[in-house]
């Protein structure tokens, strides 16, 4: 008759008479007996029984996995295989001697050792010496060296040649948690198996069949709560569960169960969590008020919001996963809150969240670093309520939901507001009367440069930023004439400019070509055709200092070390752009990767990277990031607008230049620095 693990191994009547100390812990009374009762790890038990039934048994074998999950238990139950009277076989009998005597720690040929308490070269010196001896009691020597990762290096070496070339009658069996401390002289001869978390699921059934049997009532959320807190570890479940059977009445609750691990029930952090998505500040400093005073520390708090923030973004990124579906049951008011959230706020909220984990141990009040991480979320949640519902151009979020029509339409409907504020603008007089001057431009070919990617699926999601312009001209208003703002044609390009040109002249004769002499410029790429122009950047090119970058650029990685210190995260991102200019205050960086370009201008790592930049320079700087597509095309227009200056400078000039180019000195440093700054001082 076989004896299953719902039987406790020790004998009761036997039990009766140890007094107090009779009861056996769950974890210890349901321990597995046989390769059936293993939980969660079917590939190792198939592998095992397989070469039971063949007799293809290794000599050594390494077990790892995280902790709780079956490797000392299964590797008793492959020396009782071995070693079973009516075997071997597939199972244990559970009833001749041998096996009961390899449950009751009887059989002295079946040795467990604990490496951590008997790691050194001595120990092992000694295993060796045993192992030549023949088994007394049994078929097989069994060695199950428990946590072998903690053996010395010489200890280690002494195993070695044992492993390499044991006795026919011996089988060893290593248990770790970190193989990676294991020397790979040893795991080259061991079959090595590893061991999986155990599905949560898989251990709420389990719990369930051994509370059924032991008659006491249960409710299903208070087992799919334990079993998420053991992490994969049944063992860790099985005493959490006897701590909580223990605490609770007839029936196990989910509030028994949240008393004891010390979380929040979902009714309490809903609220928090709620005010939180919302950006009310005050709501969330109260509720985290609150549950501070009626007992939870600031650590478990913050663990319960990390786990309430990974199940929504679970649920939002990935709905119909067996195990996501399973807590959507026992979380409904979760799941409506994922349903309105986007994955790129949760995870910003994690981020920070996590920080303060880690900024909890050094600092002497956690309580008002919470407070002040709190405070820092809502209000980046104010900031994207904003976008998200604003009336401008930031009003375009990455709802790749929207329809081609719902996006034209919210287009359109933005160009008729910058048109409206443009015309605004114009009646008070803001609009200047011309554009400034190119500023400094050095040749084309001594400019950074990247390597091009192909296509053009990045441009489309450049937001905020132009698409095909011809360059700017220095034309004061007219009536009708679209600003720097602009509006587009219908096709894509732009409006020429029009009315007179500015000419100034200091006594070089070199003036500024109007528009109307410039030739044709190449029409929009199909990849930018209708793209809308960003203000901002509209108003920032108008100024660009590309020299003026160099002291940046020669501290560029300066201040990414700083940034690293500040943030890893943000100097991850930004490790893809370069700085390629200045305008004014703003330092324009190019990057390669759209993904990192728009991550950079996020509140939060932009802020991170203007305060080192601010602290290297002694000078306030702002970032506006760029794509590299963007700033090629800009520097191209740059250039040829260059060659459009020297073309007219030699036909006016009468420097007798051909149509291509001009010898005269001072048509060809206008073409590169504009004619605005040039000047001469005296004239022999």
């Amino acid at each position: 008759m076989v004896v299953y693990s719902q039987t406790a191994i020790v004998d009761r009547k036997k039990a009766k008479r140890w007094g107090p100390l009779a009861y056996l812990a769950l974890y210890r009374e349901w321990r597995p007996q046989l390769f059936a009762d293993v939980v969660g790890q079917p590939h190792i038990v198939r592998t095992l029984q397989n070469a039971l039934r063949t007799g293809r048994l290794a000599h050594a074998y390494l077990f790892t996995g995280p902790r709780g999950t079956g490797k000392t238990s299964v590797a008793k139950i492959l020396a009782k295989a071995v070693n079973c009277e009516q075997g071997p076989g597939e199972e244990p009998c559970n009833q001749c001697d041998a096996c009961r005597g390899i449950m009751d720690g009887s059989v002295l040929d079946v040795v467990e050792i604990d490496a951590a308490s008997n790691r050194g070269i001595d120990e092992v010196r000694e295993l060796r010496e045993q192992v030549r001896y023949a088994p007394t009691q049994v078929r097989y020597k069994v060695y199950i060296i428990d946590e072998v990762h903690m053996l010395t290096p010489e200890a280690f070496n002494a195993l070695l040649k044992t492993l390499e070339e044991p006795p026919e009658h011996v089988i060893f069996i290593l248990a770790t948690t970190e193989p990676h401390k294991v020397p790979a002289t040893i795991m080259s001869r061991c079959q090595r198996f590893a061991f999986q978390r155990i599905y949560a699921g898989d251990m709420a059934e389990r719990m369930k069949s051994i509370l059924a049997h032991k008659g006491r009532q249960v409710e299903d959320k208070a087992l799919w709560l334990i079993a998420r807190a053991a992490d994969g570890g049944l063992r860790d479940a099985l005493s959490m569960l006897d701590q909580a059977l223990s605490f609770s009445d007839d029936v196990l609750r989910e509030g028994d169960v949240l008393a004891l691990l010390g979380r929040l029930p979902e009714r309490a952090l809903m609220p928090g969590v709620e005010a939180l998505a919302a950006g009310r500040t005050a709501d969330v400093l109260i509720w985290a008020r609150e549950q501070l005073d009626h007992g939870f520390d600031v650590g478990p708090l913050v663990a319960t919001l990390l786990d309430a923030l990974r199940d929504i973004l679970w649920m939002r990124t990935a709905p119909d996963h067996p195990e996501v579906r399973e807590r959507a049951q026992f979380q409904p008011e979760l799941k409506a809150l994922a349903d309105r959230m986007e994955p790129e706020r949760i995870l910003v909220w994690m981020e920070e969240l996590n920080g303060l984990q880690q900024q909890m141990r050094w600092y002497g009040q956690p309580r008002m670093l919470l407070e002040l991480t709190l405070a820092k979320l809502c209000t980046l949640s104010g900031e994207n309520a904003q976008m998200e519902t604003g009336g401008s151009s930031a009003s375009i979020t990455a709802d790749k939901s929207l329809a081609a029509s719902e996006w034209a339409a919210r287009v359109e409907r933005l160009e008729r507001q910058v048109e409206r504020l443009t015309q605004a603008l114009r009646q008070k007089g803001d609009v200047p009367g011309s554009v400034p001057a190119d500023p400094l431009v050095p040749p084309f070919s001594s400019l950074p440069s990247f390597a091009k990617r192909e296509g053009s699926q990045a441009d489309a999601r450049d937001r905020g930023e132009r698409g095909s312009r011809a360059p700017s001209v220095s034309s004061p208003p007219s009536p009708g004439v679209p600003s720097a703002v602009g509006d587009l044609e219908p096709d894509g390009g732009d409006r020429p400019a029009a009315g007179p040109p500015e000419t100034r002249r200091n006594g070089s004769g070199v003036g500024r070509p109007s528009a109307g002499e410039r030739p044709e410029s190449p029409g929009p790429t199909p990849s930018t055709q209708g793209q809308a122009q960003g203000a901002a950047w509209e108003m920032i090119r108008r100024q660009l200092d590309i020299p003026g970058v160099e002291p940046v650029r020669a501290r560029w990685q300066e201040v990414l070390d700083e940034v690293k210190r500040k943030r890893v995260t943000t100097q991850a991102w930004l490790l893809d752009g370069e700085p390629v200019a200045r305008s004014g205050s703003w330092l324009i960086v190019a990057f390669k990767n759209q993904i990192h370009r728009e991550t950079v201008m996020k509140p939060m790592h932009r802020t991170a990277i203007e305060e080192v930049l601010q602290a290297l320079f002694n000078e306030s700087m702002q970032l506006y990031a760029v794509s590299v597509q963007v700033w090629e095309q800009e520097l191209a227009e740059r250039e040829q607008a260059a060659g459009v200056v020297s073309r007219s400078s030699g036909k006016g000039g009468g420097t007798g230049g051909s149509e291509g180019g001009s010898d005269d000195p001072l048509a060809q440093l206008a073409a590169l620095f504009g004619q605005d700054r040039i000047e001469i001082i005296g004239e022999e």
